[in-house]
């Protein structure tokens, strides 16, 4: 007997768990702002996909996210997330000095990057309403073709996704 009601009340506590979507799709904004699509695997493993225009240029990521709940089980509206991923793209970065007309400027050029990416947030499901509001913070490092690095620690955002 004692068997069957820890079987129960795992069951119950599975139910807290799981997300009430499978897909999302929405937008991001802060500094890597942009479009999102979110797919879950399973109730609490997601794919990320983002298409961020920053630095003049565009960064295509994929990042796996890990979703526990908030407040210990009580609600199923309230989670926490985090993920790795790794993005491509291009961006405006500086080149070369050139002076026109005695005056001195950085003349900038489309460079390829890669990078690795980090992300820890906190979503909210809205009851009444396919949405989801998030806010997370979003570490990158990357690496630029013509042999630069980055480390960009400022990546924070809100996301506002759409649910289906």
């Amino acid at each position: 007997m004692k068997y069957v009601f820890v079987f129960v009340i795992l069951l119950a506590t599975g139910n807290l768990f799981s997300q009430d979507y499978n897909f999302a799709f929405g937008v991001r904004t802060g500094n890597q702002a942009g479009v999102s699509y979110k797919k879950f695997k399973n109730d609490v493993d997601a794919v990320e996909v983002l298409a961020s225009f920053q630095d003049g240029g565009l960064h295509l990521t994929l990042v796996r996210q890990y979703y526990h709940p908030l407040l210990f089980h009580l609600s199923n509206q309230l989670f926490f997330y985090y993920g790795v991923g790794a993005h491509l793209g291009y961006g405006l970065y500086g080149g070369k000095m050139i002076t026109i007309d005695g005056n001195v400027y950085r003349q900038k050029q489309f460079n390829a990057t890669v990078g690795i990416d980090g992300v820890l947030g906190v979503e909210f499901h809205f009851i009444k309403y396919p949405l989801v509001l998030a806010l997370d913070y979003k570490p990158v490092f990357e690496v630029n073709i013509p042999g630069g690095y980055r480390n960009d620690n400022t990546g924070f955002g809100i996301t506002l996704l759409y649910t289906f």
